[in-house]
């Protein structure tokens, strides 16, 4: 293997019982067809298949009809996309702490990271004077007090759970009458889960089971516009390209299921393009470019506040939403964003760009150091394969 082809690593978890080896099959095929057409070389590899004695790792490529992938062993990285996502159980466990020795060891650039919860991420974002007002106000569900207080401050909450993915436990609370409460979600399995609470008791027997040992959120409830009775939400893709600065990708409304709660793509719902819904819900032309700038400018500052501290992350996915007030609010932010939102809208330059700007920021990262260098040893002392 040529010492002067970079080595880009996508850190994921290998399936062991499915057809498709990756959940991501789709975008790690098209991840390594970029590469490919950039002079890079790229595959997927699991934190369970590091040799430490030989250097190397077991690398898994499609074959010409992505149908089946092929193993091969490759030398350590030079940058590790990590696209690793949090499960259960011992297994899980043991999945991060050896990613977490790879990443720890000094001999692999990394690329992205995991944020610690949506709590710090609403701590970190709070300190921010310009970026404060498009917070909905959040509280740790730490007491009963806790969730009453909410409640009667703004009749309709949410709770999340901190460390939660593609709307699965999110609850939607809302006072009828008195101690009377609607609650509509998603659980833990994705199940839908709706009823009425005719007390408080009542309530807290639903949401204990519901919610388990996990730590959760109670957010402010939002009055935002929906699109034909269905929630939605504007997904906005923001990742650093080959200059190393934050840019906005792409965004699309992401609509979900009319009368669900949240509009999750994962919770069946569908996206369109936000020019397109603005235009629909009867936004002139004027206000949908300044509503657009607007969300565009908030997300690159959101960006930037994350990003500040450690300077580790690659690209985010932000969940923006729209009142009916035209008020803009900041729901939630993922560091590892999907991109089917603009397979979806038929965004074929945003889902180009979306695949491309990792392996650009990669090259960046590259460029401006000496790493590669200290890689070349390992990589002439790299033969064989499976």
């Amino acid at each position: 293997m040529p010492d002067n082809i970079p080595l880009i690593g996508v850190l994921a978890h290998r399936r062991q019982k499915s057809k498709l080896v990756f959940a991501e099959a789709g975008f790690f095929a098209s991840l390594i067809n970029a590469g490919k057409q950039m002079g890079l070389t790229v595959f997927v590899f699991s934190p369970v298949e590091i040799d430490w004695q030989h250097q190397r790792v077991v690398g898994w490529r499609p074959n010409s009809s992505y149908k089946t992938w092929q193993k091969s062993y490759y030398p350590f990285p030079d940058v590790v996309y990590d696209r690793l996502f949090p499960g259960k159980g011992e297994a899980n466990v043991i999945l991060w702490r050896y990613a977490r020795r790879l990443r720890e060891s000094g001999q692999v650039i990394w690329l992205n990271g995991s944020l610690h919860g949506k709590w710090e991420v609403y701590q970190t974002l709070s300190q921010y004077r310009e970026i404060r007002p498009y917070l909905p106000e959040t509280v740790t569900f730490t007491s009963v007090d806790a969730l009453v207080g909410m409640l009667s401050k703004h009749n309709t909450v949410f709770i999340k759970p901190n460390m939660g993915t593609q709307g699965k436990g999110v609850l939607g609370l809302q006072v009828v009458a008195g101690p009377v409460v609607k609650y509509k979600g998603r659980s833990r399995g994705a199940r839908s889960v709706s009823g009425t609470a005719s007390s408080l008791d009542e309530l807290l027997s639903i949401l204990r089971p519901f919610m388990g040992d996990r730590k959760y959120l109670i957010q402010q409830g939002l009055s935002l516009r929906v699109y034909h009775n269905a929630p939605c939400d504007v997904r906005v893709v923001v990742q650093k390209g080959m200059d190393g600065k934050w840019v906005i990708t792409g965004h699309a409304v992401r609509i979900g299921p009319t009368e669900g709660v949240t509009s999750n793509l994962h919770g069946g719902g569908t996206a369109k393009k936000l020019s397109q819904v603005l235009r629909e819900i009867g936004e002139t032309e004027f206000d949908a470019q300044f509503i657009i700038s607007e969300i565009e400018d908030l997300a690159l500052k959101v960006a930037k506040a994350i990003d500040k501290p450690s300077h580790k992350f690659a690209e985010f996915g932000m969940d923006i939403g729209l009142d009916t007030k035209k008020r803009v609010w900041l729901i939630e932010v993922n560091s590892k964003p999907g991109r089917k939102v603009f397979i979806h809208t038929g965004d074929r330059e945003a889902r180009q760009n979306a695949i491309a700007n990792p392996l650009y920021y990669s090259c960046h990262l590259l460029s401006h150091s000496t790493f590669r260098y200290r890689k070349t040893f390992y990589r002439r002392r790299f033969s064989g394969g499976l």
